[in-house]
């Protein structure tokens, strides 16, 4: 029963992936055209590493998801298992700190952008 389980979520899973290349042409035939960047200017320069920055601890945050799920599912799969329980607690804490963190360093980018651009 327990390999039926974790073939299932081996199955899931790949799925997902599989599917998630899907949405990656949708996105791509989205874009009307490239954009260009003109940096004249230090508030430009720091402007675009904001923007930067902030999309990676955009996906920090979604990866921080992902593995606050897969501790849901270890968890329930751990039954009577103490040692999976704590091992899904570790991956729960561990999701919750990168969930943080991308919240944290989205404010501290805004707040540093705040001030060197003195707005």
């Amino acid at each position: 029963m327990k390999y039926y389980i974790k073939g299932r979520l081996v199955v899931f899973l790949a799925m997902v992936v599989i599917f998630s290349f899907f949405l990656v042409g949708s996105l791509a035939q989205a874009q009307q055209q490239i954009p260009t960047v003109n940096i004249t200017s230090t508030g430009d320069v720091v402007t675009s590493l904001g923007k930067i920055v902030t999309f990676a601890f955009q996906i920090i945050g979604i990866l921080a998801v992902m593995v606050i799920l897969y501790s849901a599912v270890l968890f329930m799969m751990s039954g009577d298992n103490e040692e999976a329980r704590r091992k899904a607690k570790g991956f729960l804490f561990w999701g919750v700190v990168g969930i943080a963190v991308a919240i944290l360093a989205g404010s501290i980018i805004t707040i540093v952008q705040n001030i060197l651009l003195g707005q």
